[in-house]
């Protein structure tokens, strides 16, 4: 009867070390997918909007995100194209929780805007587009930074403080849309 309870204490953590093993990957299932980040794309408000958001998508992909028109996602975009009479200002937001990640903004104008109008826009934009895409976060980030191995920030976001613009810079709604009583400080 001795025997009993030694055998069975031996048998034990047998069992228990059998229990937790896993089974192995099957080969033939493909290796999960990564992760990849998305965007909430700003539905586009006018003319300059709707031509150049598609530049603004490609920008996204080429550095590791993926655009999308469901809410609650990583990011969010905000972009606006802002024509007056003089100058036109082209800003270019990513936004996670409340952090603005990355600005961009550029202006354009004088009189070429009278009479190349669309050539302005372009020259904007493009500024903005390249200030943008730099400030990306890049794959590779080294660990301990805050971010996960794509460059991505990790964890919650800080709030959200704005920055005043520099000399020249007109400021921008860092979430897009209309500003508070339909007024906007750029002067438009």
């Amino acid at each position: 009867m001795k025997s009993a309870p030694v055998l069975l204490a031996a048998v034990l953590p047998l069992f228990s070390l059998v229990s937790c093993a896993t089974p192995g990957l099957d080969p033939t299932m493909p290796p999960p997918r990564p992760h990849v980040p998305q965007v909430t794309m700003s539905q586009p408000q006018n003319q300059n909007e709707q031509a150049l958001i598609g530049e603004v998508e490609s920008t996204l992909e080429r550095n590791g995100l993926r655009a999308t028109d469901r809410q609650g996602v990583e990011y969010q975009l905000a972009f606006s194209v802002l024509e007056g009479p003089v100058r036109t200002d082209v800003s270019i937001d990513l936004i996670q929780g409340r952090d603005r990640v990355v600005h961009a903004f550029a202006r354009s104008g004088g009189p070429l805007s009278v009479f190349k109008k669309q050539q302005v826009v372009r020259e904007a934009f493009d500024k903005a587009l390249q200030q943008f895409e730099a400030q990306l976060p890049r794959t590779g980030s080294p660990s301990g930074t805050g971010r996960d191995n794509q460059g991505y920030r990790t964890g919650s976001p800080p709030p959200y403080s704005p920055q005043q613009p520099s000399y020249g810079e007109a400021p921008s709604n860092p979430y897009g849309g209309s500003y508070p009583n339909g007024q906007n400080p750029s002067g438009y």
